[in-house]
Parts: C-alpha cells; structure tokens; sequence
C-alpha cells in the first residue's frame, strides 16, 4: 500500500504579523531578502505540490542582547490559509495552540 507524500520545508521565514516587531529589537538589519525567497519557496510550493508542506521554521534573529534587544520571544504557530484572490498566505494560526 503506497502512502501519500509528505513535504516538510525548514525555513527561516519571518511572518509579516511580527515583521516590524523583528525589525524593532533587532541590533543588525534583517535580511529582508532572504525572507522575501523564503516566502516566495513557500508560496510556490503550496501551490504545485499535491499537499501542503509542513513547515518548520525558526526566527532568524540574533542572540539576546547583543543582536536582540528582547529576551523572550513568544511562541506562536502560523499556517498558510488560502486568500481571496487564491493565493496562500502566511498567516496567525485563529487556535489558541
């Protein structure tokens, strides 16, 4: 019996909902354009691969307090929910996870 595929996509990205937050504490500049491929990666691959990736992703911000000014930094998970206009955006997940 064959199983569907799953895709898992590590990734570095920064959601929009914390982007000026990110930039607020950060100490050296935010590499604006790695984030923008990062979501440009994720973007193409929900729309041509047969099931979402699953993604795991971790902050790309310096260590505290030398390159961040805020010690903590809350959890939160992020999911991409179809649009309007069809196309997927990151966004908060609504569950209180």
């Amino acid at each position: 019996m064959l199983r569907e595929k799953e895709y898992i996509f590590l990734s570095l990205m920064i959601p929009q909902e914390i982007a000026d937050e990110v930039k607020q504490y950060s100490s050296n500049n935010m590499a604006d354009a790695a984030n923008a491929l990062e979501h440009n990666l994720m973007e193409g691959f929900t729309a041509n691969l047969p099931t979402p990736p699953k993604v795991i992703n971790v902050l790309p911000i310096g260590s505290y307090p030398q390159y961040y000014r805020k010690a903590i930094v809350p959890h939160q998970r992020y999911g991409y929910l179809q649009g309007h206009d069809g196309a997927r955006h990151l966004r908060q997940c609504p569950c209180s996870c």
